[in-house]
């Protein structure tokens, strides 16, 4: 199963801004209906019928929910992306389509008869990701996202503590210990949005909603508040939806997240190399002994080892720092 590696898209959301023109009682019947109606409830169709309660969960789409709820009548739709498994996730113009498919299902299905306009269907929550296929296994990455996860600024999610799945245990980030333990999913949230970053082979697989042969990994923005990143970035509403504003809301935040963070932790970490061989270099006559990248590689692992925080990202910036610290020499003498 093949796709653009890094397809941003958009996954289950929750829509308002609709309404049920008309209804019929008789299919209104299964375990998976709730039904009740009441003269004196506010939400009335268009042929007259009063709803107290309509929940209806299928799995071709999720739920339709109408109800009241402290003391307002609620109406809303949860879609998922696909009825099958939402392994690929759909462009703007793609998830349209699929509202107008789950709407046209309730008709045919319930006869359900729903009215409504792009324009003015309020997106309420949405989840957008990219997935894509990794070169090696998931848990190969384990220590790679333990780093990105440790970085993310706090501020951004309130000092919230990243925490992660290892099978069914929900773990604090920073107090994994036990490297035995294999990773499934790591998160970090706030009353606006959450990132998750998961092994989505292992939850297809767990869900049998589908078998991969090779891991992929899931990296999934979900936004939960209408007034915050769904009102601002993607103008509130289904018809202003575009794959630009998706894209560049995943993207903006995906580098405020992550990419800032890691380059400026792979600075400090560049910086605190290219003192200690200053260090090193100064202390053996201005000539680096034979045996100075050996030490280095041991205060290295020692030092990850103890404080279980990288003391190097990327093994090419002992390269650079090398530069740095004879370049350094070279002006010393020039001067």
């Amino acid at each position: 199963m093949k796709k653009d590696n890094y397809h941003i898209g958009i996954d289950k959301s929750v829509l308002y801004g609709f309404e049920i023109k008309v209804l019929d009682e008789t299919l209104l019947k299964g375990e998976n209906v709730e039904y009740r109606k009441n003269p004196d409830y506010p939400m009335k169709t268009k042929n007259g019928i009063a709803i107290e309660k309509l929940s209806i969960k299928d799995v071709f789409f999720g739920e339709l929910l109408c109800c009241i709820s402290k003391n307002k009548p609620i109406m809303k739709i949860t879609i998922s992306a696909s009825s099958k498994n939402n392994f690929f996730n759909l462009s703007a113009s793609q998830y349209k389509e699929r509202i107008k498919e789950v709407f046209n299902y309730l008709y045919n299905t319930y006869k359900i008869e729903i009215n409504y306009n792009f324009n003015s269907l309020y997106i309420s929550y949405i989840e957008i990701n990219t997935t894509f296929e990794l070169k090696y296994l998931f848990k190969d990455y384990c220590g790679a996202l333990f780093i990105i996860m440790g970085t993310i600024p706090t501020e951004s999610f309130k000092k919230n503590t990243p925490e992660c799945k290892v099978g069914d245990k929900i773990i604090s980030i920073y107090s994994n210990k036990d490297e035995s333990l294999e990773l499934e999913t790591i998160y970090i949230e706030n009353s606006s949005r959450s990132l998750i970053i998961y092994n989505k082979t292992k939850q297809l697989k767990d869900k049998n909603k589908g078998f991969l042969k090779d891991d992929y990994m899931r990296i999934e923005y979900k936004f939960k508040r209408k007034d915050s990143y769904i009102n601002k970035h993607l103008k509130n509403t289904v018809g202003r939806l575009t794959d630009e504003n998706i894209n560049k809301l995943f993207l903006d935040l995906f580098d405020d997240d992550i990419v800032t963070p890691i380059n400026k932790l792979r600075e400090n970490i560049m910086k605190n190399i290219t003192a200690y061989l200053r260090d090193v270099h100064k202390n053996n006559g201005n000539k680096f002994p034979r045996d100075w990248r050996d030490t280095l590689l041991s205060k290295i692992v020692l030092n990850e080892k103890e404080n279980k925080n990288p003391m190097i990202i990327d093994y090419t910036d002992i390269e650079k720092a090398i530069s740095e610290v004879k370049l350094f020499r070279h002006k010393k003498k020039s001067n």
